[in-house]
């Protein structure tokens, strides 16, 4: 599984296909960062529906955004306007119940001391 992530100024995109029911970690936020999760959309493109989990990680302790939320066949779940701060040494993971859920993500990367 290839998580792919592109950054044009502050904003950044990352995607992922998720294959199977294991936890990927999307958007990592390295020490002398932080981030701003501006948007979510997990896309179902299975014929079945699907559950969907969104967390984030701190420092080993798991918190959840979303949580089973139900995303059905050939739908799309979008969290939008969520402007979710991401704290420095941060992951943000998502899951799905099995194959099928294609999620993006946008976010800001603040890096320590730059300016603009």
């Amino acid at each position: 599984m290839t998580v792919f992530a592109q950054t044009a100024g502050q904003r950044s995109l990352a995607t992922v296909s998720l294959t199977d029911g294991n936890e990927v970690d999307l958007i990592t936020v390295s020490t002398g960062e932080t981030a701003t999760l501006e948007s979510v959309i997990a896309c179902n493109t299975s014929g079945a529906g699907r559950t969907f989990n969104l967390s984030i990680s701190v420092k080993g302790s798991a918190y959840s955004v979303t949580f089973e939320k139900d995303v059905a066949a050939d739908d799309f779940f979008h969290l939008k306007d969520h402007n979710l701060p991401i704290a420095p040494e941060s992951i943000l993971r998502v899951q799905a119940d099995a194959a099928g859920i294609d999620v993006t993500a946008v976010y800001i990367l603040n890096h320590s001391g730059k300016k603009g």
